[in-house]
C-alpha cells in the first residue's frame, strides 16, 4: 500500500505487438494479466480510491501500445488488471480469529508482551469492531499490537510464520469440503483463472479511429 505500482504495471503491460492485419494487429506472445491484492487501506481505502488506482494502473499497463490499439485492452472482460481487497478488514483480521491472533503473538514472545492472552483477545475484539472511517482510509488496526513487546516489536513475516499452520489447516479442509474458502484462497484461484485464461492463444487487438 506504500508503493507505487506504476513501474510494475508497464513493466507487466509490455505487450509484444506481432503482424498488421488489416482491422486488427496480432500480439507477439499472451498478454501479462496483474492481481493487486491489498487491505482496504490509505490508496485503496474506499471503492473511489480502488477506481482511481486502476485507472492510473491501467494507463501505465497499456502506455506501450499505440491508442488505436487500446480499446479492447481497456474493457472489463480483459480482465488486465484486478484489484482485491478482504473485505472490510486487513489481511490478519480478515483470516484469523481474535483467540488466534492473540494466541500467535503471545507465542512469539511469552516473556516480553504485556498483556494477558485474555486481555488481548479482548482488546483486539474491540479494535475489531471499530467501523472504518471511509473518508480518511482509516479503519480497525493491527500493526499496534505488534509493537507492545517490551524487548522489540514482532514483524509480519515472523507473525506470518507462526499463524501459517492455523490458514493452512483452513485451506485443506476448504479443499475436501469445497465450503469457507478463506479470502486469499479466493484470491489465488482467481490469480490462476486470470492466468490461464490467454494459455496457448491467438490474441489480437483491434484498431479504432479516434473522431
Amino acid at each position: 500500500m506504500d508503493r507505487d505500482l506504476v513501474l510494475l504495471a508497464q513493466y507487466a503491460g509490455s505487450f509484444a505487438l506481432g503482424q498488421d492485419r488489416g482491422p486488427f494487429v496480432t500480439l507477439a506472445k499472451p498478454v501479462t494479466r496483474l492481481i493487486v491484492l491489498v487491505d482496504p487501506e490509505k490508496d485503496y481505502a474506499t471503492t473511489e480510491k480502488r477506481r482511481r488506482e486502476k485507472s492510473k494502473l491501467l494507463d501505465a499497463m497499456v502506455a506501450s501500445v499505440p491508442s488505436h490499439l487500446q480499446k479492447g485492452l481497456r474493457t472489463s472482460s480483459s480482465c488486465l488488471l484486478t484489484i482485491r481487497t478482504w473485505g472490510r478488514h486487513s489481511f490478519e483480521y480478515a483470516h484469523f480469529s481474535d483467540y488466534e491472533l492473540a494466541s500467535a503473538i503471545i507465542g512469539l514472545r511469552p516473556d516480553t508482551y504485556p498483556l494477558k492472552k485474555s486481555e488481548l483477545v479482548k482488546q483486539l475484539r474491540t479494535e475489531r469492531r471499530k467501523y472504518p472511517n471511509t473518508k480518511h482510509g482509516n479503519g480497525p488496526k493491527f500493526d499496534k499490537f505488534l509493537r507492545l513487546a517490551s524487548d522489540r516489536a514482532i514483524g509480519k513475516p515472523e507473525l506470518a510464520e507462526a499463524l501459517w499452520p492455523v490458514l493452512e489447516a483452513r485451506i485443506r479442509s476448504a479443499l475436501t469440503t469445497g465450503r469457507r474458502k478463506p479470502p486469499v484462497m479466493k484470491a489465488v484461484e482467481r490469480a490462476v483463472h486470470l492466468a490461464l485464461m490467454s494459455h496457448r492463444s491467438h490474441l489480437a487487438l483491434e484498431k479504432t479511429t479516434t473522431r
